[in-house]
């Protein structure tokens, strides 16, 4: 009989890319859902789908029955760390996987990166086999939060407002990249006990990012630089007045942070070899439509 893997945020971004990896591979998954339509998804890559809420300690154990392991792609920004890892030591879990993010190393004190910190420690101190992966910001389709709102922006306007130089770099990863190395470091024994930062081939300038999009899109894009401080200063202000902006202080901030990170490890314990980021950012123009041919 082989060993049951419970998936914990397998219809998220990277999550829907993972789950047909692991079950390609031949894995026996049994996946976290909470609507219908998503348990009928999972049924289909031939996965058992089990209904559980994160808030519901009583349905986490049930999911948990049975179970060998457990790969954890869930938010854990969001403070269900105590949950996923309480409900994986109760029902006698070994092995464990947990996504987190390089926003760990953020300057900003932000609640994302104290919660994530927290679930760290929570995690390295569990008792599990664990192995930590942390991504930098995910892209490859529509469903992204960040570069995708860029490629639209660019496809559409001439002007491209920037909070500072545009100097810092960013090392985006792709998602199949990220989806990879989950599956791969989860087949690799040697993984125990390590976190991993994962990020794109190598690092590039915001200036340089906005420009590969341009290019692949065929765009003229005028970057206006912005000053970072008077900026930051009239957001915290209206922060404080209780108003918001589309943009928030924390955010300014962390534009202007090195935000390039090595996956040496990665490449040396489980092969990871991602894409450039422009490869990967033509995949995803090109999936959205906005590739053009030459004449168009």
């Amino acid at each position: 009989m082989s060993e049951i893997i419970l998936v914990a945020g397998g219809t998220g971004f990277t999550g829907s890319r993972t789950v047909p990896m692991l079950a390609r591979r031949g894995l026996d998954l049994r996946c976290l859902v909470r609507r219908e339509g998503d348990a009928q998804y999972f049924k289909r890559l031939g996965a058992e789908p089990v209904f559980a809420d994160l808030e519901d300690p009583g349905s986490l154990a049930m999911a948990f029955e049975g179970v060998s392991g457990l790969i954890s792609m869930v938010g854990l920004h969001t403070g269900h760390a105590a949950a996923m890892v309480d409900a994986a030591v109760a029902a006698g879990v070994k092995r464990a996987l947990f996504v987190t993010s390089t926003s760990i190393f953020t300057r900003p004190d932000t609640s994302t990166k104290r919660h994530l910190l927290e679930a760290e420690k929570r995690i390295r101190d569990s008792g599990l086999d664990y192995t930590i992966i942390r991504p930098t910001m995910v892209y490859g389709d529509e469903q992204d939060r960040n570069i995708c709102r860029l490629i639209r922006y660019l496809a559409r306007w001439p002007v491209l407002f920037i909070p500072g130089p545009g100097t810092w770099r960013v090392q985006p990863v792709y998602v199949d990249d990220a989806a990879g190395a989950i599956a791969d470091a989860w087949q690799t024994p040697g993984t125990i006990g390590k976190c991993y930062n994962i990020s794109g081939r190598e690092p590039l300038t915001f200036n340089a990012l906005v420009d590969t999009v341009s290019a692949l899109l065929k765009r003229k894009i005028m970057k206006i630089h912005l000053p970072v401080s008077p900026l930051v200063a009239a957001c915290k202000r209206a922060e404080t007045a209780g108003l918001s902006f589309f943009v928030r202080s924390d955010q300014i901030e962390r534009l202007n942070e090195d935000k390039s990170f090595a996956h040496d490890e990665a490449t040396a314990d489980f092969q990871f070899a991602p894409v450039s980021f422009e490869t990967g950012v033509r995949r995803e123009i090109e999936a959205m439509g906005l590739i053009r041919e030459e004449g168009q």
